[in-house]
């Protein structure tokens, strides 16, 4: 399953809805959370449900309904919240949508909401979106200081126990597009330690600026299918000799940033396919010596 989350202005202008049509459709979204300052409801019809929020723009939460079922929501002033159910997923799970405040003010009334609801949640729970602030001085180009704010948005987290996903794809989310450039990562999506629990195998990746000067976030949920070949690991590997060396090499090899979870999930893959393409390497080898062998 894949959830998108974009902050792009001027969805009154065709060219950028077609943008973000195209954008679910070729990525095969079956969530998006749309962030703009203003928009027109006849453009979305072509997908199957739309839910508005009035915040100081607005929140359009899209999704296909052949894949995902709305079971309840909730509204705040710069988020909501929907608890669906999906085809992919056995669990309810909630998704939240946010467009932080500008101003840090703003932002403890942002901050007490998601409390309110962890409180009454204890689901898997995805927050995604723009939240107009960043956590580190590392996530803006410019290099700033520790602030308040970042302080504040790390305490969240930290308190409330949430999982900050690792970005692929690019160091930042959104650039000012001027000569003085100025880029930052205020967009990102947090989940919880139940999301993790029941589904572990998450990534979340952005791609390239196009329409918006904020880049799509996307969130890809990977999900274990009856059809696929299970990894059969080979006891009488650990009887040839080196091999325990080449694991431990391999192991080291394979370099992974974010939380501890997720680092040892990619590691544990990275690690199978070392070995498949290790026992198909050796099992040719072992083939054409039993071939020279006959024909000796």
């Amino acid at each position: 399953m894949k959830l998108g989350f974009w902050n792009i202005r001027g969805l009154r202008d065709d060219r950028k809805t077609q943008a973000v049509k195209d954008f679910m459709i070729q990525n095969k979204l079956d969530l998006a959370a749309v962030i703009n300052k203003t928009w027109g409801r006849n453009q979305w019809e072509w997908f199957a449900k739309v839910v508005v929020v009035g915040t100081a723009g607005c929140i359009i939460v899209i999704w296909n309904e052949g894949r995902v079922h709305l079971e309840e929501f909730r509204m705040g002033r710069f988020s909501i919240s929907i608890i669906f159910s999906s085809s992919d997923l056995n669990e309810r799970w909630m998704l939240t949508a946010i467009y932080g405040p500008a101003r840090a003010s703003d932002r403890s009334e942002l901050w007490c909401d998601l409390v309110s609801i962890r409180e009454d949640w204890q689901g898997p729970w995805i927050r995604g979106g723009d939240f107009n602030t960043i956590r580190f001085p590392s996530e803006k180009s410019t290099h700033t200081r520790i602030t308040t704010s970042m302080r504040n948005f790390s305490a969240i987290i930290q308190d409330n126990e949430l999982i900050d996903l690792p970005l692929n794809g690019a160091r930042f989310t959104w650039s000012n597009n001027q000569d003085r450039l100025v880029m930052s990562r205020i967009d990102r999506v947090l989940v919880t330690r139940e999301w993790e629990e029941c589904f572990p195998l998450i990534s979340q990746k952005a791609f390239p600026r196009t329409v918006s000067d904020h880049n799509a976030v996307v969130l890809e949920i990977y999900t274990f299918s009856g059809g696929a070949r299970p990894f059969r690991f080979d006891l009488d590997l650990l009887e040839i000799t080196g091999f325990e060396d080449k694991i431990k090499q391999w192991w080291e090899d394979i370099e992974v940033g974010g939380w501890k979870g997720y680092i040892l999930c990619q590691k544990l893959k990275g690690l199978k396919i070392k070995i498949r393409e290790w026992q198909k390497t050796a099992d040719e080898e072992t083939n054409q010596g039993r071939r020279r062998s006959l024909i000796v």
